[in-house]
């Protein structure tokens, strides 16, 4: 991560971080850059909102950046414009809690079914703007006996979670279902 110090002289110092890479991009920061249609803004201004995005700064405090700063800060994230690359594994780990891909995609229940419907409707099929809504869905814990556990609503109580989950830990997860997807 890269520290930013933007100095208002007025307003005193505003601080944030800037990830480097895809390894230090979160699920929540990833649905930031969607919550706009980011083929309606011209190309600095979408890095105006994804510079904003990753920080969590205001663009209106970012637009006080000197150009060469906010140059250099574009240079620092070129790495969107690369796949995210995979991580493979068989579960992800939240405060000591398990949670596997449930990828038994040919039995899903009408509560599931109904569920990635409505997420996606509701996101205009822009499944960047919500996956961690998904991954409430598709991430399950395994009981003793290796069976996953049943879909409820109350799965949904995860999302901050889930939000804290590296990007490039279940990105791939999700593609490779929502590619297959009618």
């Amino acid at each position: 991560m890269i520290d930013i110090k933007i100095d208002l002289e007025e307003d005193g110092v505003i601080e944030g971080t800037l990830p480097e890479n895809w390894d230090e991009v979160k699920v929540s920061d990833y649905e930031k850059i969607f919550e706009v249609d980011l083929s309606e803004l011209s190309a600095v201004y979408q890095y105006l909102h994804i510079i904003s995005s990753l920080t969590g700064i205001d663009k209106e405090i970012i637009l006080q950046l000197p150009l060469d700063e906010f140059k250099n800060l574009i240079s620092k994230i070129e790495f969107i414009n690369s796949e995210v690359p995979k991580d493979e594994c068989e579960f992800v780990e939240i405060n000591g809690e398990k949670y596997y891909m449930y990828n038994n995609y040919s039995s899903f229940n009408a509560g599931e079914i109904i569920s990635i419907d409505t997420i996606l409707t509701q996101n205009k099929n822009n499944f960047n703007k919500c996956l961690s809504d998904l991954l409430c869905v598709f991430l399950r814990k395994k009981k003793d006996n290796g069976k996953y556990e049943k879909f409820s609503t109350l799965f949904f109580e995860r999302k901050s979670e889930f939000q804290t989950l590296p990007l490039k830990q279940v990105y791939h997860l999700l593609t490779f279902f929502l590619s297959g997807r009618k």
